[in-house]
């Protein structure tokens, strides 16, 4: 479901979706000042953005958002689907691809301890279906329409040779 376009700007209408996402599941609200903006992308008059931002002390949460603006100007938002890295939860030491999403776009986090990777490749099968460079630790694909109905199998991960780090399975 969908706020309602009330707010004056995208990134207010998503803080206000993360705040709403707590308070309907009566969990405390965290910081709304550690969501950072990792990336975003404009597909068919959306903005979708990869958040992240710390839930309690340790909780490392990311989401796929999005935010739509209405005919009046105002806008609203919503969180389409995310994940969460627990500190107890040993990160792997070789890159890893943590995405969701759905037949438009896919999002996430690229767990990089190294930062080398610079490119990211969402497959089908061995069909490459989007490709995207890796900013502030984040990928954002946007899926063409006319392979929108394909099974979606991994995220390769490349440095900037063009060597294959990871296939990180979807």
């Amino acid at each position: 479901m969908r706020t309602p376009p009330i707010h004056p700007d995208p990134a207010a209408a998503i803080l206000d979706a993360v705040r709403d996402h707590y308070q309907r599941r009566a969990l405390p609200v965290p910081d709304l000042r550690s969501v950072r903006f990792l990336k975003i992308r404009e597909i068919e008059g959306i903005l979708f953005h990869v958040i992240d931002y710390m839930e309690g002390p340790a909780m490392n949460m990311f989401w796929l958002a999005y935010a739509q603006q209405a005919p009046d100007g105002k806008w609203g938002g919503g969180l389409s689907c995310g994940g969460g890295w627990h500190p107890s939860v040993p990160i792997p030491d070789t890159p890893y691809a943590r995405t969701c999403g759905g037949t438009e776009v896919r999002g996430g986090r690229i767990e990089d301890p190294d930062r080398l990777v610079s490119v990211a490749r969402l497959l089908s099968n061995r069909l490459v279906v989007a490709e995207d460079i890796i900013d502030n630790e984040a990928v954002l694909f946007t899926i063409p329409a006319d392979i929108r109905h394909q099974p979606l199998t991994s995220v390769d991960l490349f440095d900037k040779s063009g060597t294959r780090l990871q296939s990180c399975p979807l």
